[in-house]
């Protein structure tokens, strides 16, 4: 997830991927069935045209995404939104409305600030605006014995939670439910060092 000072910058080749949570009801909808993703895109002072690929994962990015490819022209005096529809009659093709969103650079560069997800159904409709992820702060990880680990992050980065995962080929994560101690500098936690815990992650919803 790239670092930011007001965007993400998204160069020639780069990919971006952002796992959201269920969509919350927004409201009633006049439109047919959807899914939509939206980007965001900061003021450029070159207007020159970008090539931008972008892909809605529903549930789980093993799923066949929706796909579009868009061209853009960022404005030099305000935000840019460009949004991809893709038409869906049925709503089982993504029943919990979470999943992950791809964004790939095929040419030029740009600076994205936000992404929208949305999904229409039966005369509903479903949102969430994401603002440009932060970047999950580095977790130290150190043998206390031979049974114990301990995990560490940096206090200045709250409202992240620890989750693991046990199986790196198709990974699914869970979070960790063991107390999470505030040590001044450091948030930690000790966990049991065995199979079950393969790789660890901070998650902020």
């Amino acid at each position: 997830m790239l670092g930011f000072a007001e965007g993400l910058v998204l160069k020639e080749g780069d990919s971006h991927i952002v796992e959201f949570a269920s969509l919350p009801y927004a409201g009633p909808s006049p439109h047919s069935d959807a899914a939509y993703l939206g980007v965001t895109l900061a003021p450029s002072a070159s207007n020159d045209t970008r090539v931008l690929r972008l892909e809605l994962f529903p549930e789980s990015l093993t799923n066949t995404p929706f796909t579009s490819i868009i061209q853009l022209r960022p404005s030099s005096t305000g935000q840019l939104s460009v949004t991809a529809v893709w038409l869906s009659g049925s709503d089982s093709l993504w029943p919990e409305r979470r999943g992950f969103a791809r964004i790939t650079m095929v040419s030029r560069e740009v600076e994205i600030v936000g992404l929208t997800v949305k999904h229409i159904h039966n005369g509903s409709l479903y949102s969430r605006f994401i603002p440009v992820p932060e970047i999950p702060p580095r977790l130290s990880i150190f043998k206390v014995s031979g049974e114990f680990l301990q995990v560490s992050w940096p206090a200045t980065a709250p409202g992240y939670k620890l989750q693991y995962e046990t199986n790196p080929i198709s990974p699914s994560w869970h979070y960790v439910t063991n107390a999470v101690i505030n040590e001044g500098e450091n948030f930690s936690v000790m966990i049991q060092n065995n199979s079950a815990h393969s790789s660890f992650r901070l998650y902020k919803e």
